[in-house]
């Protein structure tokens, strides 16, 4: 979720079930969004963000500020009127926020976070990053379109590039030509991919032109990203503006704690179209089949739904205790009581089945401490090219270990390099480290057909960030 991304990404995390954040609220969110991307050029996507400064507000007739954050963040442009606002609270559970996860229709946000910003696309970025940040969100539910500023100028919305081939355009008049209005198009566009293609994550790109057009006029079986990047380019055609935005579907509710869970395999990608002076959400991926599965049941059991809420009550204990607010603690120890006192026997039980699990795991960690490289290389797959990229990231980490700033598990590649940008890494070493990244990557998950080449040219790259980083050292 850079200003920068391939059409790889999100492909990627789909075999992930990493809780990314709970979304509490008994209402239905059906997607929060990330980014929004304007420019596109042989499968990756661009953006960007001109960002504005917001100045907190205090509370009026349409928000009140909320008793757990400080702050409210408004944005100054005129909401519609025939909507009434409602509010959720967001609490992020993997790494630090870059933005804030609203939903189509947030307009504003309440955090403690002391400024905030909001660019053309109607994202909204904190000024500092936080790990496992809370926060509360205002929004219309019901409301068809995205609350964002005025774009005046939509042209990076309607650019195309030059290479595609003639059929893609023949292909957009075939399908919009008739209808009577940019909605009726947009929707028979969305319908188009939802009738004609399969979700897939088997589609491997071949090394010969753009990605995209081998989607649509050959294989017709991709994921989100390539649905959502092919009916943003159908639609460019016709002289519809139209971006493409990331995010995460909501869900899986966990009816009896009333809050959702969004994983890592929940991520997502689709549409705004720009439609009678609003921009609308379009979602041209077919659900059902391999979608589905692969999102995870949306009611899980029962048992998974206590351990869960035992995970967060664990958050927050945590969080009375760093800031030594004893007043508070009992005050949510007594409404914890009164709240779930039907599921104090499986807490219990799960509470000593963890500790059982703690021990097991400090005495495996004990035993076992000296770890050899190989060891953990004979736990990769035994596919050879999937394990001699095991081998080469391995070496990767092990660079960055010996100088003590080791990776965390829960930074993608790319967000370790923006984590390394942030502690002003040095230019060199950051350069060096983005390349090999980004060429790792695009092999690892870009390519049905990896050659001895690939591998020496990656190792060579590896090898020069060493040497880069070592002689930096000396």
């Amino acid at each position: 979720f850079l200003n920068e991304t391939s059409l790889n990404v999100t492909g990627g995390m789909k075999l992930s079930s990493r809780i990314i954040m709970r979304v509490f609220t008994s209402s239905h969110v059906e997607r929060v969004r990330c980014k929004a991307y304007t420019d596109y050029l042989k499968g990756k996507w661009k953006t960007a963000p001109q960002k504005t400064a917001l100045k907190p507000v205090s509370e009026d007739g349409a928000l009140h500020k909320s008793t757990d954050y400080r702050e409210i963040f408004l944005p100054d442009y005129s909401l519609p009127a025939e909507n009434k606002g409602e509010e959720f609270r967001i609490k992020m559970a993997s790494g630090a926020n870059t933005v804030f996860f609203v939903p189509p229709s947030g307009f504003a946000i309440m955090t403690d976070v002391p400024r905030v910003s909001l660019d053309q696309y109607g994202i909204f970025y904190p000024e500092s990053t936080e790990v496992n940040m809370g926060y509360s969100v205002a929004y219309m539910p019901g409301l068809q379109y995205v609350i964002c500023p005025e774009i005046k100028d939509l042209t990076s919305c309607l650019s195309i590039p030059d290479y595609f081939s003639p059929e893609i355009k023949t292909l957009s008049e075939k399908l919009t030509e008739g209808k009577g209005n940019r909605l009726e198009k947009c929707r028979f566009v969305e319908s188009y991919f939802h009738r004609e293609f399969q979700y897939s994550l088997e589609f491997k790109p071949s090394r010969k032109g753009d990605p995209v057009e081998e989607f649509l006029l050959e294989k017709k079986a991709a994921h989100c990203e390539y649905f959502a990047t092919a009916m943003v380019i159908l639609l460019r055609y016709d002289g519809i503006p139209a971006r493409y935005v990331t995010g995460y579907l909501v869900h899986e509710y966990n009816e009896h704690t009333c809050y959702y869970i969004v994983r890592d395999r929940d991520a997502h990608a689709w549409v705004e179209a720009f439609v009678d002076g609003h921009w609308v959400t379009f979602d041209p991926t077919p659900a059902g089949g391999l979608f589905n599965e692969l999102l995870g049941n949306s009611e899980p059991d029962v048992f998974r739904q206590v351990f869960d809420l035992l995970l967060v009550k664990w958050d927050e204990l945590k969080g009375f205790l760093s800031k030594g607010d004893i007043s508070g603690l009992f005050k949510w120890a007594l409404k914890g009581i009164k709240s779930y006192s039907h599921y104090l026997t499986p807490f219990i039980i799960i509470v000593l089945t963890v500790l059982l699990l703690l021990y097991f795991k400090r005495f495996k960690k004990i035993t076992f401490f000296e770890r050899t490289t190989k060891s953990k290389i004979s736990e990769l797959d035994e596919n050879p090219v999937v394990r001699r990229f095991g081998e080469i990231m391995v070496i990767f980490d092990k660079i960055f270990t010996e100088k003590n700033i080791k990776r965390k598990g829960n930074l993608t590649l790319y967000e370790y390099v923006e984590y390394l940008k942030e502690n002003n890494f040095p230019n060199e070493e950051l350069n060096s480290s983005a390349d090999f990244i980004k060429e790792y990557c695009i092999l690892r998950y870009g390519h049905d057909e990896i050659t001895e080449g690939d591998f020496l040219s990656l190792e060579k790259k590896l090898e020069s960030l060493k040497t880069i980083i070592d002689n930096k050292n000396e």
